[in-house]
């Protein structure tokens, strides 16, 4: 049976993934915007995607608490306390975003002649989100994995070079 670890890994992608396919959508809807069911089509998505992320962001707590009890095999608690605060700004922005979809949502029907602003306006805003859910979650692979770490690629490299010298210097010897 997942535990809250396992359930985090499963949903936390769901964010990353429907922000990129709503952005193409978006994209798309700007360049056509005579075609209404693009635009319903974009807003629609970006609501799913805000709904999608909830269980994504309450999952990351349950986690943290099965994680924290392997802080000596690898796991670096100042990384998931970075992971925690990016994901928790990068919740707010796509909350922000579907709340903004469900505004374009309406404003389509009723104003037509805002709705490219509206896109526009929201794409930017999905752009923003996108990366911050990026960053959030290269952060949360960094919690397990310290060869993703920039730290660790250094002391990798300085290893490497260590046991370069020292076999270097044991074939002049």
């Amino acid at each position: 049976m997942p535990n809250g670890h396992h359930w985090h890994l499963i949903v936390n992608h769901f964010p990353i993934f429907g922000l990129f396919f709503a952005m193409l959508l978006s994209v798309a809807a700007i360049i056509w915007p005579r075609v209404k069911e693009v635009r319903r089509i974009v807003f629609g998505v970006l609501i799913l995607v805000a709904i999608g992320t909830i269980p994504a962001f309450l999952t990351g707590e349950p986690a943290e608490h099965e994680v924290e009890e392997l802080k000596g095999l690898g796991v670096s608690l100042q990384m998931m306390h970075k992971h925690e605060e990016t994901a928790e700004l990068a919740f707010i922005l796509i909350m922000v975003v579907g709340g903004f979809g469900v505004i374009g949502f309406i404003a389509a029907e009723k104003k037509e002649q805002y709705t490219r602003h509206i896109l526009a306006a929201l794409l930017l805003g999905q752009l923003i989100a996108f990366g911050f859910t990026g960053l959030a979650s290269n952060q949360g692979g960094e919690i397990r994995r310290p060869e993703l770490r920039k730290e660790s690629k250094a002391a990798i490299d300085t290893l490497k070079a260590v046991e370069h010298d020292i076999l270097n210097h044991e074939e002049d010897d």
